[in-house]
């Protein structure tokens, strides 16, 4: 009965000391982040969640390296990842050729969508917002000016200068770039109003055209996550609008739902889903 009692004491002493010492391991055992956007094949992705299942470091510095390794096997001339940190749900994004917006953990955001003003009621504030601090143009972005239409609009940067084109039927001005401008660069630009014979600033900001690649990849990215987590397509526009501001562009005017609207009309084109 005595050996029974000693072996039981000792019995629960380690059980006690094995809960103490490898509970605490197992714990931080848990991968640290999980795939919000990933373009590029099924393989690349599963390669990509592999990873990730071992990565057990809060912060994200250390697997860059294996980022780049990543895209350059599966051969992608332009890559990038969205991933969430489990713990506080901050995001992560990497691009491949934007050192200086990879590495950064930020507060997830969301888009507001479906507050388009009235075409009626675009009043220059509207237009000064919509083409302020950086405007990224996916193909054709449309912005519809309403009752200010009887002026003509342009862009002017230091290389040239050109008319933004009407849609005359729904007042639309349909925001591309010109044959003669290389695409995946950052342009300065004046927006020029011209009436009659007089002409004004109205705003200035940064232009960015997104390339081909970069357009492809996107898709591939928010097609992927559509798939996998089986999101509706309003949850997808809320969450991946404040991405694509953050990698190629922020703006800092508080009413901007035109220019998100926008934004969402483009993608659901790009995406051929979300009518």
């Amino acid at each position: 009965m005595n050996i029974y009692h000693y072996i039981s004491k000792y019995a629960f002493r380690l059980i006690f000391f094995l809960i103490m010492i490898v509970g605490p391991f197992s714990l931080t055992a848990q991968p640290s982040y999980r795939i919000k956007l990933c373009p590029g094949t099924k393989q690349a992705r599963t390669a990509l969640a592999q990873y990730l299942s071992n990565y057990k470091d809060e912060k994200p510095d250390r697997m860059i390296p294996w980022l780049q390794k990543w895209a350059k096997d599966n051969r992608m001339r332009v890559a990038f990842v969205q991933l969430e940190r489990i713990k506080d749900r901050k995001s992560f994004q990497w691009h491949s050729g934007r050192s200086e917006r990879s590495g950064n953990l930020v507060d997830q955001e969301l888009a507001i969508l479906g507050s388009r003003s009235s075409t009626t009621r675009i009043l220059e504030r509207d237009i000064r917002c919509f083409f302020s601090d950086t405007l990224v143009v996916m193909d054709t972005l449309r912005f519809s000016i309403g009752s200010l239409k009887n002026s003509e609009y342009f862009f002017k940067t230091t290389l040239e200068e050109w008319a933004i084109p009407l849609h005359i039927q729904t007042g639309e001005l349909m925001i591309y770039a010109p044959a003669s401008l290389a695409k995946g660069k950052h342009y300065a630009f004046q927006l020029i109003e011209k009436k009659g014979n007089q002409s004004r600033e109205i705003t200035a900001g940064i232009l960015y055209f997104l390339t081909i690649e970069e357009q492809m990849q996107i898709k591939s990215a928010f097609l992927n996550r559509l798939e996998d987590e089986k999101l509706s397509c309003q949850t997808l526009l809320e969450e991946s609008i404040p991405f694509l501001e953050y990698m190629w562009g922020r703006k800092s005017c508080e009413e901007k739902n035109n220019y998100e609207e926008a934004q969402a009309d483009r993608i659901k084109i790009l995406l051929g889903r979300c009518k």
